[in-house]
Formats: C-alpha cells, sequence, structure tokens
C-alpha cells in the first residue's frame, strides 16, 4: 500500500484526494498546506491535516495541489524525502533543473482517462489539418487580477497538454490572443467571464491547435475536435466524457465515476506505481513546466 498525502485545499486537492481513497493500491495519510487551508478537506476526507515536514516523514509520495507560486518551495522543503511527487498543472516554468527528479509526475489526468486513450488511437491513424478545443471553465482560486494570469494558462496549459499527446507531434511555437467583442460566441455573451482568450500552438507539420478558453461560471464545458480528409473525432472531456466519429457516439461514460472517467485514479495508480520503482513517471514534470513556459512567452509577447 502505498501511502500518499495531498497539499492544498482546493477543488484540485479535492479530486487528488477522492482519487487515492478510491485507488486499492493507495492510502490517504493526510492533508497539508498554508494555514487557514485544507482543513475541510481533511475533515471530509476522515484524516488528519499534517504539516509538510510530517507528511514527508511518513509519505511514499507527496501530490502538490497547492498555489503554483509556492510549488518551488515544497520542493526544496521535501528535498527527495518522498519517493514521488505529483504537480499539479500549471507546472512552474522556472521549476529549476536541480528540483527535477525521474519520480516528478506532472498531473495530467485527461491523458489517463479510457475515453481520451480510446480517442487517442484512433486519431493516430489520422493526418489531421484541424486540431481544436473550446473550454469554458471557472476562474481558478489562485489567480489574481494583478498575476497577468489568463485562461490561456489556466485550463490552456493542461489541455495543450492533452492536445499535444493525441497530436502526436511536437510543439514549435504558440501565440496568446484575447478573443474581439464579435468574435465571442452568442452563448457566452452575457455570461460575463473574466477573459477570454485563445491559446494557438504551431507544430512542427505546421497545423496549429487552437485553444479557446473562457473563465465563467456558468455552462462548464471542454471539447475537443479532430479532423482529416476522412472523418471527425469529437472528445467531450467535460462534464461527462464522450467519444463521437463522424457525428456517431462512440462511447460514453455516463455511469462511470467522474474521477475514474477523468483518469484521476489511473493518474494516482501511476504515481504508485512511480513511487514504487515500478514505472516511470509519465508525463515528466518537465515537459509539462516546458509547455507553461511557452504559454507564458505567449502572453507576456502581447502584454
Amino acid at each position: 500500500m502505498i501511502r500518499i498525502g495531498v497539499l492544498g485545499g482546493g477543488s484540485a486537492a479535492t479530486l487528488h484526494a477522492e482519487a487515492i481513497l478510491a485507488c486499492q493500491t493507495t492510502k490517504l495519510i493526510g492533508v497539508g498546506g498554508r494555514p487557514g487551508t485544507g482543513e475541510a478537506l481533511a475533515v471530509a476526507a476522515g484524516v488528519p491535516r499534517v504539516s509538510l515536514a510530517e507528511m514527508a516523514q511518513c509519505a511514499d509520495a507527496v501530490v502538490i495541489a497547492a498555489h503554483p507560486g509556492a510549488t518551488c518551495d515544497v520542493l526544496r522543503a521535501l528535498d527527495g524525502q518522498v519517493r514521488a511527487t505529483l504537480v499539479e498543472s500549471p507546472v512552474p516554468s522556472a521549476l529549476p533543473n536541480a528540483l527535477l527528479t525521474n519520480a516528478m509526475v506532472g498531473a495530467a489526468n485527461l491523458l489517463h482517462a479510457p475515453i481520451v486513450k480510446q480517442a487517442r488511437r484512433r486519431i493516430a491513424a489520422m493526418q489531421p489539418h484541424h486540431i481544436e478545443i473550446r473550454s469554458r471553465h471557472r476562474r481558478p482560486s489562485w489567480t489574481t487580477n494583478t498575476n497577468h494570469v489568463g485562461p490561456a494558462l489556466d485550463p490552456g496549459a493542461r489541455l495543450a497538454t492533452a492536445a499535444l499527446a493525441i497530436s502526436g507531434r511536437v510543439a514549435t511555437g504558440a501565440r496568446v490572443d484575447d478573443l474581439a467583442q464579435n468574435e465571442i460566441p452568442d452563448s457566452d455573451i452575457g455570461a460575463r467571464p473574466d477573459r477570454y482568450q485563445r491559446l494557438l500552438i504551431t507544430l512542427d507539420n505546421d497545423t496549429v491547435i487552437t485553444i479557446e478558453c473562457v473563465w465563467t461560471n456558468t455552462g462548464l464545458a471542454t471539447d475537443l475536435e479532430v479532423a482529416d480528409e476522412r472523418s471527425v473525432v469529437r472528445l467531450g472531456l467535460y462534464p461527462t466524457p464522450e467519444l463521437e466519429i463522424n457525428g456517431s457516439l462512440v462511447e460514453s461514460s455516463g455511469r462511470s465515476h467522474p474521477i475514474e472517467a477523468l483518469g484521476f485514479v489511473e493518474q494516482i495508480r501511476r504515481l504508485a506505481l512511480v513511487a514504487a520503482g515500478r514505472a516511470e513517471p509519465w508525463p515528466p514534470a518537465g515537459s509539462l513546466a516546458a509547455i507553461t513556459a511557452m504559454i507564458e512567452q505567449a502572453t507576456s509577447s502581447r502584454l
């Protein structure tokens, strides 16, 4: 049984804690974080609230789902005391090489989702000329009006990770644009989101991945569409993962528990295998840090 601690008290920490409790090979040993955070999650999960030092002493692995600005300090404090770590997206671009280890996993739950794996097998046989994601997502609690973080970074970074894996290509560059008022879909007007952004990622075959991100509190959804000359694959990622090919529903996870359907439980299973020395990190945290850096550079170039 792999013992795992969760650092954080928000929605991401909650999902990871639920996944640990649902996985038969792992045990949630406690919840930690800054003063005033994590208490409610610890009570709900029936585990103690522990300090980072206590977590390092009794856990085999730690899920870092705290404010991204605190990630590097947390990793320094852990200083290799645990066998593996899972770093929630967006993984900081400034992650020092000295902190990167062979047991540091980047959080990318969608890559572990059964329907996404099924879609990847189908798309691998295609030659896509169109890859697009549209996401309506709540504004993350850790963002502020002064840190220049927009939806292109969160949820854009984790969506870019999934899109790049599905494309099977390598990113060569990126651009971030704000959507003009006349480009905002009618269904979004009136929802009064904080911001609309479009992330454009150019691939090594000159195909462009388009990711349109909206921060809003209504009509939350994420959909991916991939097309070539012969077929169109649509992957509904949230709220219920489902796969359509040429307009026909192939598979739906409507009866599955969301943390299973969205890949959180399988991601924890992988973390447990990494902690046990039986698997390599996938995806490695360094690759997600590179995606964060690419998006931050694209964002800063337009400020």
